[in-house]
């Protein structure tokens, strides 16, 4: 760990492209490992988001959910987020959109709440884009503050059905406290 302090910021950017996908193979790995992600993160930025677009790809692909969303939480940032932001046109898995977008709206990023807004404007009978759009209403019940009230509200009253589906899938039997739709809906 000593050694860790003392590796050049120059050599840091040679190596940053394995910070972000280097597994944590126990719990005190962590520590050293968040270390050297943050060192790489400061030295070498764009190999990080470029290295983060990858790996979003590659478990977009193999695994259909993004864990590297969680190894990224501690470095989250405005560069970061307008990077993941840009990828929510990706072609990504129904899984994989979700939890980027989840992720978006919890770190506040601007253009997330008009992304996920732009979805239900017009909501399909069924396919690919109704279920994007049930994603997004999730999402935005989930966390936002308001529950994105103002637009999920006409929504729900115009397809009763897309509403339903939307708040029952929302609320977790495992989750600490109800999300922000359940005190609108009492």
């Amino acid at each position: 760990h000593r050694d860790l302090h003392s590796f050049p910021t120059r050599r840091s950017s040679d190596l940053a492209s394995i910070t972000l996908a280097y597994p944590v193979t126990n719990e005190g790995d962590g520590d050293e490992r968040l270390d050297l992600l943050t060192r790489s993160y400061k030295a070498a930025q764009d190999v990080i988001i470029k290295v983060l677009g990858l790996l979003i790809e590659k478990e977009n692909e193999t695994l259909g959910n993004p864990y590297v969303l969680e190894r990224i939480e501690p470095i989250w940032d405005s560069s970061i987020s307008t990077y993941l932001a840009s990828r929510l046109t990706a072609d990504l898995r129904l899984g994989p959109f979700g939890q980027l977008l989840s992720d978006l709206l919890r770190h506040k990023e601007p253009a997330a709440p008009k992304f996920a807004q732009d979805l239900l404007t017009n909501i399909p009978a069924e396919g690919d884009a109704r279920d994007r759009a049930l994603v997004a209403a999730r999402a935005l019940l989930r966390e936002t503050p308001d529950a994105a009230w103002p637009v999920l509200w006409p929504m729900i009253q115009r397809d009763v059905s897309f509403g339903l589906k939307a708040i029952e899938g929302v609320w977790s039997v495992w989750e600490k406290s109800p999300p922000i739709v359940a005190k609108k809906l009492s």
